[in-house]
């Protein structure tokens, strides 16, 4: 009798320990698997982003498709400022660590479809394909800017039109771009001198 007792308050024990765990994985998951805003790591050992604190945005897994702020070809430019300053893309594949580019220390993560695209050796990447590259001062630990483009229609144009590209200096609240437009004159400069298919600078694997 006394031995079923004690094997019951184990048990009991164990299920406790089970919902204590469990509680704390929401503390730091959103309700879609996404890391909270506070508890994301800064890449770089610097300063972390802002955190979102509104509804409009929406951080997903790379397998989820674009974030909320693209659909249909059109782009909601305040939502997506406030997912930059998130840092919500840190959820996708990435390159292994800031290291030396021709923009500075950077450090680039590809969302699900164009991390597939470039996997595939494809020479087109799909609507919706998101790149984003993050710009630290020389320190290799201070974030200063995130670069952000999105492919917007399925054609290659050689001017870069059918990217939307962004650049995000302010990454105070309320920071608002301080590029955002297609076909972006320098952007696709640096971009097409790389040799890419279809603007996309970053190889595959990711180093």
């Amino acid at each position: 009798m006394r031995a079923r007792q004690r094997a019951g308050r184990a048990s009991l024990g164990l299920g406790v320990a089970l919902v204590v765990l469990w509680s704390a994985s929401l503390v730091a998951c959103g309700d879609d698997g996404e890391v909270a805003a506070g508890a994301m790591s800064e890449p770089g050992g610097g300063r972390q982003p802002e955190a979102v604190g509104g509804a409009t945005t929406s951080a997903v897994h790379p397998e989820q498709g674009a974030p909320g702020w693209v659909e249909g070809g059109v782009v909601d430019s305040r939502a997506m400022a406030a997912w930059m300053r998130g840092g919500y893309y840190r959820r996708w594949e990435s390159s292994q660590g800031v290291a030396p580019s021709p923009q500075g220390p950077s450090r680039v993560y590809l969302s699900g479809a164009l991390a597939r695209s470039l996997e595939a050796g494809a020479r087109r990447h799909p609507v919706g394909a998101i790149g984003v590259r993050e710009i630290y001062e020389e320190d290799f630990m201070t974030l200063k800017a995130v670069n952000v483009l999105v492919k917007m229609d399925e054609g290659d144009a050689p001017d870069g039109t059918s990217w939307l590209w962004v650049e995000l200096v302010d990454l105070g609240p309320g920071g608002e771009p301080s590029v955002e437009e297609p076909g972006a004159a320098r952007c696709v400069a640096c971009h097409a001198a790389s040799g890419g298919a279809d603007f996309i600078q970053s190889g595959w694997p990711l180093r």
